[in-house]
């Protein structure tokens, strides 16, 4: 169960967790404690006033360096959202109560006190703040270290070493700081269990009405022109047509309806939506498979293929053969503008956030004409005499369908073409 990425999703949540635990749990529960302390701590005897004078001063440093991150969390993390202001806060908020708690048991009866049971507490709260398991550690250990440390303060001896009821209370602090990691994680773990598979099951969705809209207009389109290719072949071969330009006209409607026909062949053969089927796919391994499958030896030969990938990116929910098409298509146009040969380089990203993945095809070819470089992802837009002018439509309207992007920057040293795909599924209403 381990953690590589923490998306965009995750960080809002962690915020707002902390948020909820500092303000409205951690925040009433300090300032109860803080009266009972000042009300005992101002009650004192006059005799005693040397006495209570350092322990005062401790107490408004607590009370001060509380307010003062208070103030940083609450006010600047939240009305700006600065995930680190607010992480940073946290984080000592917590020290702050160690250390404090440590002061109120050395102050009390040592192994004895009472107030040993709020590490408890403060040990549940970490694992809210600080889920990733080094944090939470190193922050549950000083508060071990920073126990011990305020008992032999208090007894001025080592001798509770050999007290059993010492290590038994050890022994519970390390028992809660892994049974609320090990909590926090198997929950943290379910819930991307069942995130990936709403997210699998809409992208399924969106897929299969795709694929049923493609078919049905497929099959309205092919009808009609078959029966148009019929007819022009019993004119052709009818004695009752016997003009060249009659039997010329004919030709132009066969040629351009089986031109039509082509199109739309090729639309579901780029697009496979009636096969597509959603899973999990690592975009790195993909185009290495892609190109791997394109020959480099022949087809991208005096073509050098520079890989920039980005090791931990995520894997994402897509249609495997969807993806070879869009990286196949911006491949083959790639080395198409480098008839005698060149370089294209390929690089991965990942930002987190706004938790998503950026593709990038930059080629040294020739560019593209400044007049078609906003048509280049319009249909039938070709400068090839055998194309089609769909290999980048489909490009675009697959990487639209998963809520993408594409766009292009050209110029004479070649050109790039960037694909930008969302982790999560984002709705017209702003809910994932």
């Amino acid at each position: 169960m381990k953690v590589t990425q923490i998306t965009a999703d995750e960080k809002i949540r962690h915020f707002r967790r902390i948020i909820i635990v500092e303000k409205y749990i951690m925040f009433p529960a300090k300032f109860l404690m803080i009266l009972i302390l000042a009300f005992f701590l101002w009650s004192v005897r006059e005799a005693h006033e040397l006495k209570f004078a350092f322990h005062r001063y401790q107490f408004w440093m607590y009370v001060l360096g509380n307010l003062f991150f208070m103030i940083v969390l609450i006010k600047i993390g939240q009305r700006k959202f600065n995930f680190k202001a607010v992480q940073v806060s946290a984080f000592f908020l917590s020290i702050i109560d160690n250390l404090f708690l440590s002061f109120l048991i050395y102050f009390t009866t040592g192994l004895e006190s009472e107030f040993y049971w709020l590490y408890c507490g403060l040990i549940i709260r970490n694992a809210v703040d600080f889920p990733r398991i080094r944090t939470q550690s190193m922050i549950n250990l000083s508060f071990i270290l920073f126990y011990i440390i305020a008992i032999y303060s208090h007894d001025q001896t080592a001798a509770f070493l050999s007290n059993q009821i010492f290590w038994l209370k050890v022994s519970v602090l390390i028992l809660v700081s892994v049974c609320c990691w090990g909590i926090y994680t198997i929950l943290v773990y379910q819930r991307r269990r069942g995130e990936e598979f709403q997210e699998m099951t809409v992208r399924s969705e969106k897929l299969s009405f795709a694929a049923k809209l493609a078919a049905s207009i497929a099959h309205e389109l092919k009808n009609p022109l078959g029966i148009i290719m019929n007819a022009a072949y019993l004119l052709e071969n009818s004695p009752e047509v016997s003009s060249d330009l009659t039997k010329k006209q004919i030709g132009v409607i066969k040629r351009e309806t089986m031109r039509s026909d082509r199109i739309i062949s090729d639309l579901l053969n780029y697009s496979r939506l009636s096969e597509g089927k959603i899973e999990k796919v690592n975009i790195n391994s993909c185009i290495d498979e892609v190109i791997e499958s394109l020959n480099p030896e022949i087809f991208l030969e005096n073509v050098t293929i520079i890989r920039n990938y980005r090791k931990d990116i995520p894997s994402i929910y897509f249609d495997v053969l969807q993806m070879r098409q869009i990286i196949t298509n911006i491949v083959t146009n790639a080395k198409q503008s480098m008839p005698d040969g060149g370089a294209l380089r390929i690089k991965t990203d990942y930002f987190s956030p706004p938790d998503r993945i950026v593709i990038s095809f930059k080629d040294t070819g020739k560019g593209i004409d400044k007049d078609l470089k906003d048509k280049v992802f319009d249909p039938f837009v070709t400068t090839k005499s055998k194309g089609t002018g769909l290999g980048l439509a489909i490009v675009k309207s697959i990487v639209e369908t998963y809520n993408g992007e594409i766009s292009l920057q050209s110029s004479k040293k070649g050109t790039k073409m960037i694909v930008t795909l969302p982790i999560r599924t984002v709705f017209k209403n702003g809910k994932k």
